[in-house]
């Protein structure tokens, strides 16, 4: 039967609930949306809410996403939050128990004579016999097969913590809530254990039983979790989920929007059924029976099985197969995508043969489970005499094991098996498993994963088939299903018995096996790499009036913005005849050249006009004019200054380059009025020489670690950097003498010591280039105490004057821009916008921000990355704005140079249409370049350059220039993320995966590795490249 619709507990149709919450659309089953965490959303690809960076409360708990009572997104290692107990109703004794009780921690800890502060005896105890309780009955659990080595476990607590003394009470506190946080964690991996299996008690010992059924958990109810359907629908389970009352929530995007698999899971198909439902039997639930018709009528939706996989074409073949030899490898595909398992015990292997297809490839026996010979309708129900069959077939083969019978019934159970072999054999994010082998076709980033991969000794023996393609529709086919639900007309719709538009695969803009061949792709790979390729093709095809939104190319297609632009003879032809953003990013013809390649096709943009038609901008005040600016290069890609070197660590010295004295003759260039103070050299680095710099004086245990960490991580960093600085450039002293360094990510945090470790880096100037350099999101804060040591000298009336009504305390902002229907008259006052915001004193920090800030700056105005480089502005120095860390719980009192969200949004183009209803830009937000763009992982690269140069011609034209909406800026990403210049490395696995996880594992990694922190320290105490632990 189809998995058109979902029912609960009760064999009914769950009531959703449907709210716009931060304008995000968001779905909630089994549950009232008030569950869902107020910033979850804003962590939906960030799984380093629960670290031991992450921001407590005075009572311990986390102030955004506390998982012990309320939902959190769903993790591969922690899928057994979802089954955390909550208090729903029951007892009033169960409320008392130390982990379920919600009274205040500061009530439960107190001090001790010496003013310090513990949990006291009495609870302390109970907590370390509930813990380990706890522990013994999940090594009791996940000692029996299957479950040893496949199944993520809770981590062990530590108990001797439990017995310190704490400085303050906060830290009391946020023991005690880390010992609940476990407890439950443990108790909901025992929940789902006995929730999923009915037979759980079989293979456990009567003392393990005993201890499960005495904490009760049948009482309690379920916290619920937070599913992102386009990355996890291969491994989550929505039908266990309803059927054993767990909440869940899930928001509703345009990935989902466009994907055909997910249409019973449509807001508007639910809210169908809901009006359905109340038209019909009032308040009452409908029968999933109700709507038998309606799965029926729609081929589109219903060629999904329950678990959203793409359909397998049945093969036509005789119940009596061939005899299975010996010695073959037996392996089992359980569900399309996954990996195939081996298959160990001779009992079942000969009740697979019976109720599935298989066959016999190179020596494997490959059985498919989505596949079954029996009608799926009476699995459950047939009755076969296995023993006879058994004997029968084993007769001449030799096979037959006189051991007792096992349970194959309870064993075969879809939703036993759906759990228990997940967390081995679903695909992670960034894995691929071809579709009829389960062999591996992609390896995902495992991090610290420590479950054992059986597959892996399969892959070498089983062969690659070629993949099935799914059809993938876009969103009005589920428009058009809440529709007729609404309208009770259940005809049949016409569909394509290809499950395709009408349209022929060249005009999908497919590409052929043959023709990725030919650009360097393995042919062994393209299975899994067709099936996307066709998606984006397919989605792509369909009109534009599908997505609500015009064109993103109509500005695109006229003659000024096409005359260099044609299209690849590679690319197919596709419907609208005009050439492609896929073409022309795939073609470097395209596109300008740099200074090195061609000097007269194009210069750099310094030597050009800001806008067309318009003369370069006068010098921002602050920066030096004339004579003393220097020109830096752009747009050519080339080393950075601290060579290219691989080499891990070297006998190079730690002695620094003589410095460059820069003249003070300008009177605001200069961040300082002394000349004296200008010329003076850094101060020497307080810092003892340490033998660990030198490879070759490594601990040979710590040079092996140091060496896989690197060869591990250096996939996270373009080779090279993508800009270079003249070979005369260099930093004001004075400014690195006084200089904080903050990195405000983690992925900053990484990549700068990944790329001190690769570039053999021992001097923090070059250091501080590569950053600059790369594009990577960092701060040079001066202390407070400091910042009389970089006051400008005398200002002019003029100075002080726009300085006054610039950084005034009460000065209103700038209205926003009004986009209204676009055309030279938005882009004039743009273009105005633009030139007023880099003419900004402080407007330097652009070069720091990273992303598309320091694209701009790099591309419009270099003279800000001189400006950067020699100190904070008047913004900092004089009028004491800007940001500063003094909201942080261990404040520096350091202060930085930065752009209010009003002129980040002038920069950016950000308007919004009268209606109030979409949001739109002129160039695209970081946020947007991270989640659209496979070019961009934090750092400037040469392909999104190209990208981007795309936009800067609709910009620098009145005619052409547009601002896009978000839906917009991913069509414009999408297309470009697919070409034949596309990323190829592991920067872009690692973007294209599960990006935030493998940052917080590479970041565990590191900190583990290395004894210092690189967080809001002088840049002069910077260990290069550092000491390890």
């Amino acid at each position: 039967m189809s998995g058109m619709f979902y029912v609960d507990a009760r064999g009914k149709i769950p009531d959703p609930d449907i709210r716009e919450m931060k304008e995000v659309v968001w779905v909630g089953l089994n549950c009232s949306l008030d569950l869902v965490p107020p910033k979850a959303w804003d962590y939906i690809n960030r799984f380093s809410y629960h670290s031991h960076t992450a921001s407590t409360n005075s009572e311990g708990w986390f102030e955004d996403m506390e998982y012990a009572w309320r939902p959190d997104w769903d993790q591969h290692d922690r899928f057994f939050r979802a089954w955390i107990p909550v208090i729903k109703g029951g007892p009033d004794e169960l409320k008392g128990l130390w982990y379920m009780s919600r009274l205040l921690n500061s009530r439960r800890v107190a001090p001790n004579p010496q003013d310090k502060w513990l949990i006291p005896n009495p609870l302390r105890e109970n907590i370390v016999a509930d813990l380990k309780l706890a522990e013994t009955i999940v090594e009791g659990i996940a000692s029996k097969s299957p479950f040893f080595g496949k199944v993520p476990r809770p981590p062990p607590f530590y108990y001797d913590s439990l017995y310190r003394t704490r400085e303050t009470q906060k830290e009391a506190c946020s023991l005690l809530a880390s010992a609940v946080r476990s407890m439950l964690e443990h108790l909901g991996f025992i929940y789902w254990r006995i929730s999923t299996d009915f037979d759980w008690q079989r293979d456990l010992t009567n003392y393990i039983i005993r201890a499960i059924e005495d904490f009760k958990l049948h009482q309690f109810g379920k916290r619920g979790v937070l599913l992102h359907l386009a990355r996890d629908w291969k491994e989550m389970n929505v039908p266990l989920f309803l059927k054993h009352e767990v909440p869940v929530a899930y928001p509703w995007t345009l990935h989902e929007r466009v994907d055909m698999r997910f249409a019973c899971l449509a807001p508007s198909v639910l809210a169908a059924l809901n009006e359905k439902k109340r038209s019909l039997v009032g308040e009452g639930n409908l029968e999933f029976s109700d709507f038998v018709c309606a799965s029926e009528s729609f081929e589109a939706a219903n060629s999904y099985t329950i678990y959203l996989d793409d359909p397998v074409v049945d093969r036509t073949e005789d119940r009596r197969k061939p005899v299975i030899p010996r010695k073959a490898v037996k392996v089992m595909k359980d569900f399309p995508h996954w990996a195939a398992r081996p298959i160990n015990n001779k009992k079942l292997v000969n009740h697979y043969r019976q109720r599935y297809q298989y066959d016999i490839v190179g020596g494997v026996v490959i059985f498919w489970r989505f596949r079954p010979v029996i009608p799926v309708g009476t699995s459950d129900s047939v009755t076969i005499d296995w023993m006879e069959q058994d004997r029968e077939d084993a007769g001449s083969e030799g096979e037959f094991d006189d051991e007792e019978d096992d349970d194959l019934e309870g064993l075969d159970s879809i939703d036993r098996i759906r759990e228990i072999y997940k967390g081995s054999y679903a695909p992670r994010p960034g894995q691929a498993f071809d579709q009829e082998t389960g062999r591996e076709l992609s390896k995902p980033y495992r991090g610290n994963d420590c479950f054992i991969q059986l597959h892996e000794a399969l892959s070498a023996k089983i062969p690659t088939a070629p993949s099935s393609q799914a059809f993938r529709g876009p969103h009005e086919m589920v428009e058009d299903l809440a529709r007729r639900i609404r309208e009770d007309d259940l005809q049949p719709m016409e569909v394509d018995p290809a499950g395709t538009p009408s349209s022929t695969p060249a005009e999908l803009g497919s590409h052929t096996i043959a023709e990725k061949t030919s650009q360097g792709i393995d042919s062994s790979t393209t299975s899994s790499f067709t099936v996307t390729t066709s998606l984006i093709d397919r989605i792509s095809d369909f009109t534009d009036s599908a997505f609500d939104f015009p064109d993103p190319e109509g500005s695109l297609n006229d003659e000024a913005a096409s005359s260099s632009l044609t299209t690849s003879s590679a690319e197919a032809p596709r419907r609208g005849g005009g050439p492609t953003l896929l073409s022309r990013l795939s073609d470097p013809g395209n596109f300008p050249k740099s200074q090195k390649q061609s000097s007269k096709d194009t210069g750099s943009p310094s030597q050009k006009p800001l806008l067309a038609g318009k003369a370069p901008p006068t010098a921002p005040r602050g920066m030096r004019t004339g004579n003393e600016r220097r020109t830096l290069p752009s747009t050519t890609p080339s080393q950075g200054p601290s060579g290219s070197g691989a080499v891990l660590l070297s006998n190079r010295s730690a002695e620094k380059r003589p410095l460059k004295s820069r003249p003070s003759t300008s009177r605001t260039r200069s961040a300082s009025p002394d000349p004296s103070r200008r010329s003076r050299s850094i101060r020497p680095r307080p810092r003892s020489p340490s033998p660990l710099l030198v490879a070759a004086n490594l601990p040979a245990q710590q040079k092996t670690k140091l060496e896989a960490w690197v060869s591990h991580a250096k996939g996270l960093v373009l080779p090279k950097a993508f800009r270079e600085f003249p070979s005369d450039y260099y930093w004001d002293n004075h400014f690195l003498n006084y200089a904080y360094l903050v990195l405000p990510t983690k992925e900053a945090r990484v990549k700068l010591r990944v790329i001190c470790c690769t570039k053999n880096i021992v001097d923090v100037r070059d250091l501080l280039s590569e950053m600059v350099l790369r594009g990577i999101s960092h701060r040079l804060a001066i202390p407070l105490k400091a910042l009389d040591k970089f006051a400008a000298g005398e200002l002019s009336m003029a100075d002080r004057v726009l300085g006054k009504s610039i950084y005034e305390v009460g000065t209103s902002p700038d209205p926003p821009l009004e986009y209204g229907r676009g055309g030279p008259v938005f882009a004039t006052a743009y273009h105005n916008r633009m030139r007023q915001i880099l003419a900004l004193p402080h407007a330097r920090c652009l070069a720091a921000r990273g992303g598309i800030c320091a694209w701009l700056a790099w591309t419009y105005e270099p003279g800000l990355i001189d400006a950067y480089t020699s100190g904070p502005s008047m913004q900092t120095t004089r009028f004491v704005r800007g940001w500063n860390d003094t909201e942080m719980e261990q404040p520096a009192f350091i202060w930085a140079d930065e752009l209010s969200s009003s002129e980040l949004d002038g920069l950016l183009g950000h308007v919004v249409d009268p209606s109030g209803n979409v949001d739109r830009w002129v160039w695209p937000p970081d946020s947007m370049l991270r989640e659209f763009c496979d070019h961009y992982d934090g750092e400037l690269s040469e392909n999104l350059d190209l990208a981007l140069k795309v936009t800067q011609k609709e910009v620098n034209n009145k005619d052409t220039l547009r601002a896009r909406s978000r839906s917009q800026w991913f069509q414009f990403f999408r297309k470009g993320n697919r070409t034949a210049a596309g990323p190829s490395s592991e920067l872009a696995q690692a973007h294209t995966a599960d990006r935030e996880a493998r940052y917080d594992d590479e970041e565990d990694r590191m900190n583990r590795l290395f004894v210092d922190r690189w967080e809001r320290l002088p840049v002069l105490e910077l260990d290069l490249p550092g000491r390890l632990a």
